[in-house]
């Protein structure tokens, strides 16, 4: 039981300030995996577009001409049900996706290295493996430089990154034809557009799948500053109710318009905090009515078909992390909106404090300075 009488306001917004520190920190911690992500784009092909080799090619000539302002990129194939066995022939053969990577692994796992280091394109006997393998296979996720035969092959563990799932990454050879590719730019908010344009160049076609890193990250931004909605319209009700008890009504109507002002602060300061997405997300000219509702549909479109694909680990945990920060912000929001605010702003509060000054405690007992 919260209680009530005198201490029950207090107890109550203990209790649920708890539950709310609680889920919002919560969501901020899931909220920067989804954060990390926002430098980040990724192709999607149904069908292999693109020789390893070819796709080198394109990216030095790129380098020549861009210079500097170039993306950092990766590729890959990815194959199912590859037959993996652990040092010795006496283990038990388990299958594994395999994915193939052409270009820097840290780009299609970012974020998600336990142990070890990602191998070197040039690396020949060097795997990486997901800790969900590693257990199947050893027993334990400490497994660097262990070794392991993948179709009758041994190459040895370089490293071991977060995943449930069981798979392994291998350098991909000049012949493997490429079917997805990740790129990093410089800037959190670089435009989508521009990373669809440079798969254009690079393949001859639009990715049929697209992911945008900074699109995740603004929405889980988004909602993390969710909870602050109801603590700030709560606040200007309580503070309001108080001000039109104000008898003076010169003074009224100043803390009235000082309040309002405040109020509408506070709204624009959470919207500038709140949103950040690459220019993508602005119209052109702001009389274009239907560009959001278009947008909106386009993007919903976008994240859908994704759905279709096998992602690599690091879309896939932040398409997650988007989810489980969506989860703990409505937690949160729920907690705030519950939270009584009566505690600070009523006069009940202010009985809880007691008196200060030693005088005023020996007049109420009678005693009287002669």
């Amino acid at each position: 039981m919260i209680g009530k009488g005198r201490y029950g306001c207090m107890r109550r917004f203990l209790f649920f300030g708890v539950l709310l520190l609680v889920f919002w920190g919560q969501a901020w911690i899931i909220y920067q995996e989804a954060e990390s992500q926002a430098w980040y784009m990724s192709g999607y092909y149904r069908e292999p577009v693109l020789r390893a080799d070819s796709f080198e090619e394109f990216l030095a000539n790129q380098k020549e001409t861009a210079g500097e302002g170039l993306p950092q990129a990766a590729g890959w194939s990815c194959r199912e049900k590859v037959s993996v066995q652990g040092e010795t022939e006496k283990t038990e053969k388990k299958t594994a996706r395999l994915w193939s990577i052409k270009g820097d692994m840290s780009l299609v796992f970012a974020g998600s290295l336990l142990e070890g280091s990602f191998p070197w394109q040039e690396d020949e006997n060097g795997c990486l493996i997901s800790r969900g393998l590693s257990l199947e296979l050893f027993g334990s996720s400490r497994v660097q430089g262990n070794q392991v035969r993948i179709q009758g092959k041994v190459y040895r563990v370089r490293g071991v990154v977060n995943g449930k799932e069981s798979f392994l990454a291998l350098p991909a050879k000049g012949e493997e034809k490429l079917s997805g590719f990740r790129l990093k730019y410089g800037e959190k908010d670089s435009s989508g557009g521009n990373a669809r344009e440079f798969f254009y160049q690079m393949t001859g076609n639009y990715p049929e799948g697209f992911f945008e890193g900074n699109l995740y990250s603004g929405l889980a931004r988004l909602l993390f500053f969710l909870p602050f909605c109801p603590l700030l319209a709560k606040s200007f009700l309580k503070i309001f109710s108080a001000v039109k008890r104000e008898r003076e009504g010169w003074r009224r109507g100043f803390c009235i318009a000082f309040l309002l002002c405040a109020f509408l602060g506070g709204w624009v300061l959470l919207l500038v905090c709140s949103f950040r997405f690459s220019w993508d997300y602005f119209p052109s000219r702001w009389s274009e009515l239907s560009f959001y509702p278009q947008l909106i549909r386009d993007k919903r479109e976008l994240m859908k078909g994704l759905e279709e694909f096998v992602l690599c680990l690091a879309d896939d945990s932040c398409r997650e992390a988007l989810r489980h920060t969506g989860f703990w912000s409505a937690g949160a929001t729920l907690w705030a909106g519950l939270l009584p605010l009566d505690f600070i702003f009523s006069r009940k509060a202010k009985s809880l404090v007691p008196k200060a000054g030693i005088m005023h405690r020996l007049k109420e007992k009678g005693y009287s300075r002669k």
